[in-house]
């Protein structure tokens, strides 16, 4: 080998041997910043969790709050940026992969687990859950809310019933909501959204037009039960409610049959850095339970289904 061969051969070896540091140290740097070289690891949280996620170390994280529905429709856009994780309820991820798939797209989620789990309830204001009772019958609660709305609580009391709920078309929790109305209406989780009925259209008509959409409804009720006297919420929310004087202010009652809401943490990447363990912690000292093992994650054709629905 000539002189001028030998080192161009010597030449070539460095410069691989620098690429193959200068990878590994973008690699470590990586892993040990939680996230990309850059140093953050970015996590899209539903608004429901705002509080659990901008708790987070900002030195280590990328905090995103913005509605469930929202970022649905965002991430199953072609060419949408992916973050590292998304903080949601179940189904929503399988939504988000159902949709891309119906549009030819790739699935995006690598990862969806399961942190915790609650079960949904409905908050009457003081003194008036047998009247809501009697009033609805033998119907679901939740199925009877539509029908229910506007009418006077019992012929003893012209105030009249106002229901509440998150917007099913931007919450997680207002989609699990209007689940639960729609399997109250069917007498069965296992929901068909779309049964081309003429009732079911005026009834899912009658929810859209009369139940108040608000972010916060149990909330509403307890502050202001003026505008929200019936409220859909959740067991875990619930337990926050600790002070006795708000607590008078309302009874719970089963929307059977109902959803279970179920907290998931769907990540995009393998990249280090999630913050799974401690939105599990936060998210179990908040009132969630740990969710069952082995169960089954909601149809997310049929979540998609009747978010259309009640965008329709």
């Amino acid at each position: 080998m000539t002189a001028k061969r030998l080192l161009a051969f010597v030449a070539a070896v460095v410069l691989i041997v620098g690429a193959v540091l200068v990878r590994s140290a973008l690699n470590d740097s990586w892993s040990s910043s939680g996230g990309s070289a850059s140093g953050k690891y970015t996590i899209i949280c539903s608004t429901e969790f705002a509080d659990l996620c901008n708790a987070l170390n900002t030195s280590k994280y990328t905090v995103i709050i913005k509605p469930a529905g929202t970022t649905l429709d965002d991430l199953a856009k072609i060419g949408a940026t992916m973050p590292d994780a998304w903080l949601t309820l179940d189904p929503f991820p399988a939504m988000l992969d159902n949709l891309r798939s119906n549009a030819s797209l790739d699935p995006s989620i690598l990862k969806s687990t399961a942190l915790a789990t609650t079960g949904q309830r409905i908050a009457v204001i003081t003194g008036k859950s047998k009247d809501l009772t009697t009033l609805c019958g033998a119907t679901s609660i939740a199925a009877c809310l539509p029908t229910a709305e506007g009418q006077p609580w019992s012929a003893a009391d012209a105030a009249t019933v106002k229901p509440g709920l998150a917007n099913p078309l931007a919450e997680a929790s207002g989609l699990l909501a209007f689940g639960d109305m729609v399997a109250g209406y069917q007498k069965s989780t296992a929901i068909n959204p779309n049964p081309f009925d003429d009732a079911f259209t005026s009834w899912v008509h009658a929810a859209k037009s009369g139940l108040i959409q608000d972010p916060d409804p149990l909330n509403t009720l307890i502050i202001r039960p003026s505008a929200v006297n019936v409220a859909f919420t959740n067991e875990a929310e619930l337990s926050t409610i600790t002070e006795t004087a708000q607590q008078a202010k309302f009874t719970t009652l089963s929307p059977d049959p109902s959803f279970a809401m179920t907290v998931v943490l769907a990540t995009f990447s393998n990249r280090g850095g999630s913050p799974q363990t401690t939105l599990t912690k936060s998210l179990l000292q908040a009132g969630w339970a740990a969710p069952t093992p082995g169960a089954a994650s909601l149809d997310p054709g049929t979540f998609n289904a009747l978010r259309q629905l009640w965008k329709g």
